[in-house]
Formats: structure tokens, sequence, C-alpha cells
């Protein structure tokens, strides 16, 4: 029996834990942040593959198809990460489903979009973020990845990855900055205390936002 709701968990905490990193996605931000990620693959099957880009051409998949297929992605994406969520809440206890969820918000914001997780719309609710602070923030992140791109420009990568983890404290430390006093102690409690377990392999994305045209930078 113990076996059996471990594999159930493990498959639920499968949807709890993708990470959904807008600018790598086609069909932009998916339902990540606090309590869910969600993006996996576009949705899977013919609908991912009918959103590749040689397959549209080969297909000639006009522009309001696609757009309507990234929708279906996403809705499905939604609808997964829900189930997910509620099959944990069946098989785990409170203080467990509470803990699990402080882990989730840790590792989203040390994943390559790091404090700019925050305007995910779970999150951001329970921060109670205003329009115009979802704005300032988009602001801020835009900003830093137009620094990226200046930094490889002609692709030049001398020092990349300090380049990027500079870029990275540079962003979370102006999205900080954004938060009021309340927020940010709101903020402390959602994540719990430090999760000392590493999050895939020990790498903290967090520490570089996402490089123009790949996950990060190399030496």
């Amino acid at each position: 029996m113990k076996r059996i709701v471990g594999m159930c968990v493990s498959a639920s905490l499968l949807v709890l834990c993708v990470s959904a990193v807008s600018v790598a996605q086609p069909g932009g931000r998916g339902p990540g942040g606090f309590g869910g990620f969600g993006m996996f693959g576009g949705g899977g099957g013919l609908l991912s593959l009918a959103q590749d880009e040689a397959v549209r051409k080969e297909l000639e998949i006009l522009d309001d198809q696609v757009q309507s297929l990234q929708k279906a992605s996403q809705e499905i994406a939604e609808k997964a990460t829900a189930m997910g969520n509620a099959k944990v809440a069946e098989l785990l206890l409170p203080h467990q489903v509470k803990r699990l969820k402080e882990i989730s918000l840790q590792r989203s914001i040390r994943g390559f979009r790091g404090m700019t997780a925050l305007t995910d719309p779970a999150i951001a609710a329970q921060l109670k973020l205003t329009d115009d602070q979802k704005k300032r923030i988009e602001a801020v992140s835009q900003d830093i990845r137009n620094k990226a791109r200046e930094l490889f420009s002609g692709g030049n990568r001398e020092g990349g990855r300090e380049k990027m983890e500079a870029l990275g404290k540079e962003r979370d430390e102006k999205v900080l900055a954004v938060l009021t006093a309340d927020q940010k102690a709101t903020l402390e409690k959602l994540k719990g205390k430090p999760f000392e377990g590493g999050f895939g392999g020990g790498r903290r994305g967090g520490d570089r936002p996402q490089r123009p045209g790949g996950e990060g930078a190399k030496q």
C-alpha cells in the first residue's frame, strides 16, 4: 500500500515541479509558480507536435490556428496542474502539503526567472501585488533581458557565468525593492525554512537569468 501511495505522490509531484520558463515556451507563460508548475511540452502528443515550427510549415498552419493550439496547450496544462495539486492534497497530511508549497515557492524563485516568478498569479495573489508592481517587475525583467543580449552580442561568451550571475543578483535585488515591507515579510513566511535538499543536481538557476537563445551562459 505504501508503495502504491508513493507512486501516486511521485506522479502528482511531477505536475507540481515542472518549471515554466516563459521565454523558452512558444506559447508564452504557463501556469507556474506557487503550488504548481505547468507547461510540460505544450500538452504532449499531437498537440505538442503541431506547434513545432518545422511541422507548422509542413502543414501550412495559419497564425490564428497557432494561437488556438497554444491556448489549448495552456488550458490542458492548467487542468493537469489543478488535478495534480488536488491529488497531492488527498495523499499528504496538511503539514506536508504546507511544506511542499513552501519548497515549491523556493524552487520557483531559484529557477531561471528568479524573483520575477513572483508575478505568477498564485504567488502574486498571496503577496497582494498591485498592477503597478507587476508592471515594474516586468520592466525589471525586460531590462535584464536586454542587458543579457548586449553581453552576448556577437557570440562573446568570455566570463559568461559570472556575468549572468551578476545580472541575476541585480534582477532579484530590484524586484525585492518593488515589494513593501509587509509583502517581504509575507514572502518569507510563504517560503518557510530553507530547503537544504537541493534542486536537480544542486545547480542554482536563480543565480543567473536565462540567456537569450539558451538556458545559460557557458564559459
